[in-house]
C-alpha cells in the first residue's frame, strides 16, 4: 500500500525531507518569536524611561530648559509609543506617530547642555525601536 505522498508522486525521502523542513521552520519561528517577546518588553521598558524622565521634567521635579507643558507634550506622545508595545500585538501606527512627535517636541529643546541626560535615554530608546522594527515587523 503506498503512502498519501507516495501516491502524489513524491519518494519517502523527499517526503521526510519536506517535514524536516517544515519542523525547522517552525522551531525557527518559534526562536523568533520568543527573541522579538524578550525585545518588545525591553522596548516598552526603555520608552518607560523616557515617560518617566519626561514627566519628572514636566512637573518641575528637574530644572532646565522647555516649559513644562512641552514636557508634557513629550511625556504623553512617549506614554503612546510604551503602551503600543506593552502587548504582544504591537500597533506600530500608534508608536510610529508617537515616536515622530516627541522626535519632534524634543528638537527645539536639543541644544540645552541640561537635557543631555534626556536625549541619551531618547536615542537609546530609539535604537531599540529601529532594532525592534527590524527584526521582528
Amino acid at each position: 500500500m503506498l503512502s498519501p505522498w507516495e501516491q502524489k508522486g513524491f519518494s519517502m525521502f523527499k517526503a521526510r525531507a519536506i517535514q524536516c523542513a517544515l519542523v525547522v521552520g517552525f522551531a525557527c519561528s518559534a526562536c523568533r518569536n520568543e527573541e522579538c517577546e524578550r525585545e518588545r518588553v525591553e522596548l516598552a521598558s526603555k520608552w518607560q524611561k523616557v515617560t518617566e524622565n519626561a514627566a519628572r521634567r514636566a512637573t518641575g521635579a528637574v530644572e532646565g530648559s522647555g516649559s513644562p507643558a512641552t514636557w508634557k507634550q513629550i511625556q504623553e506622545q512617549a506614554e503612546l509609543v510604551q503602551s503600543s508595545f506593552e502587548t504582544p500585538q504591537v500597533t506600530w501606527p500608534a508608536a510610529e506617530k508617537g515616536k515622530g512627535e516627541v522626535e519632534a517636541r524634543f528638537k527645539a529643546l536639543e541644544g540645552a547642555d541640561d537635557v543631555r541626560a534626556f536625549k541619551a535615554r531618547l536615542d537609546e530608546a530609539n535604537a531599540a525601536y529601529s532594532n525592534f522594527e527590524k527584526k521582528c515587523r
